[in-house]
């Protein structure tokens, strides 16, 4: 028992110290605000990074998106995520407990944070960008802070799968807080 407690500190050690370099704030973050077609054009330069973009919200029945207020095509869009499933999965698979492989699941899972994650912060972003009784469709103009990731070199790779709904998305944004939400 003794044995099998010592491994489990020493994972958590190491565990932890490698995702404290993954949170480098300079090799991370991104200060400037983006519009979506900025963040679109190069994806790839801001993959795995903290981003602040604007664009307009969307959510509606297996749909939580953000993309440019006049374009609907899928190709523009990025799903938005709840880091609160993908701290689960992360949390589960620290005490050993076998979950689905990140292709199995959704893309990300397998990557670090980098932002350091807080139950109540995430609550409260999505408390701010979405309203308490949501109507069928819901829109809104939003600046959002949020862990951009991309399958973008990959584009329509059948071995990579998406993000989102039916892993349809090739970009996701997930949610670390709302800068200004303006519903229309």
């Amino acid at each position: 028992m003794r044995h099998r407690i010592d491994r489990i500190v020493v994972l958590l050690a190491i565990v932890t110290g490698t995702s404290f370099c993954n949170r480098n704030p300079k090799a991370t973050t991104s200060s400037q605000e983006l519009g979506i077609e900025q963040l679109l054009a190069s994806p790839e330069t801001y993959a795995h990074r903290l981003v602040t973009v604007r664009g307009c919200y969307v959510s509606s029945f297996e749909r939580s998106t953000l993309g440019p207020c006049q374009d609907t095509r899928i190709e523009t869009l990025i799903w938005v995520e709840n880091a609160a499933p993908i701290h689960y999965l992360q949390q589960l698979q620290l005490r050993g407990i076998r979950v689905p492989e990140p292709s199995e699941l959704r893309t990300a899972a397998k990557s670090d944070f980098v932002f350091p994650y807080d139950e109540a912060k995430n609550r409260e972003a999505w408390r701010k960008l979405t309203p308490e009784r949501l109507p069928p469709v819901y829109r809104s103009e939003v600046t959002l802070v949020g862990q951009f990731e991309t399958i973008a070199p990959h584009r329509r790779d059948p071995m990579r799968s998406g993000f989102g709904h039916l892993n349809a998305y090739m970009h996701e944004l997930i949610l670390v807080d709302v800068l200004r939400s303006k519903s229309f």
